[in-house]
């Protein structure tokens, strides 16, 4: 019963706890340009990550070793560096937007100036990650995350009909002038890469 719980409480983590703020601001505000044109991105998005998440944490399994290792015994030492580079650069640029995004909710809910509410944002995720261990961390962050239930929620009370939503599984370009497509296929980009983030993969690969 207890591997039943821990099971059954690290899926419901997992759904709150790996959606980050790219994927809430993409998803959105293509929903509102586009309704539910979109949601075959996300399909494609999360299928991706699952399969290279799946994969990484399968190398890392068989080999013990973290999959950012064999892609420099693979490619050398360049290619690996460069992608070590970017995507570092690219969790650090994640990891600003988190900060700011929760800053920002502060700000609404306070009153407080920008300046303010990133500093104490700063100094409170320096205080929870310095005293917590990481496996409450994870449950508890992950458990906040299942608050955005409210978006379906919301989309239930506008009025969602099961038509709309099944039309949005099959892509379908928009009637518009060539800026509404260039728009589209923005957003659209952006959900799907927003979706396998590098840090993802780190956390499955870590080969622990």
């Amino acid at each position: 019963m207890s591997s039943i719980l821990q099971i059954t409480l690290g899926i419901i983590t997992a759904m709150g706890g790996f959606i980050d703020i790219g994927e809430l601001v993409f998803s959105v505000q293509a929903g509102s340009r586009f309704g539910f044109l979109l949601l075959w991105a996300v399909v494609i998005g999360t299928i991706g990550i699952i399969v290279f998440s799946e994969m990484s944490g399968r190398i890392a399994a068989v080999i013990h070793k973290p999959v950012f290792t064999l892609v420099k015994q693979r490619f050398g030492y360049k290619t690996s560096l460069g992608v070590l580079v970017a995507s570092t650069a690219l969790n650090a640029l994640t990891c600003a937007a988190e900060i700011g995004g929760v800053a920002i909710v502060l700000q609404l809910l306070t009153g407080l100036d920008n300046l303010s509410a990133l500093v104490l944002t700063i100094f409170g995720f320096i205080i929870i990650v310095w005293v917590a261990p990481f496996k409450i961390l994870e449950k508890v962050f992950g458990l906040l995350g299942l608050f955005m239930v409210i978006f379906l929620v919301a989309n239930i009370k506008t009025g969602i009909t099961i038509p709309q939503f099944q039309q949005g599984f099959i892509p379908t370009l928009p009637n518009g002038n060539t800026n509404q497509l260039i728009t589209y296929l923005y957003f659209a980009l952006g959900i799907i890469s927003s979706s396998m983030m590098p840090y993802e993969v780190y956390f499955y690969s870590s080969g622990e």
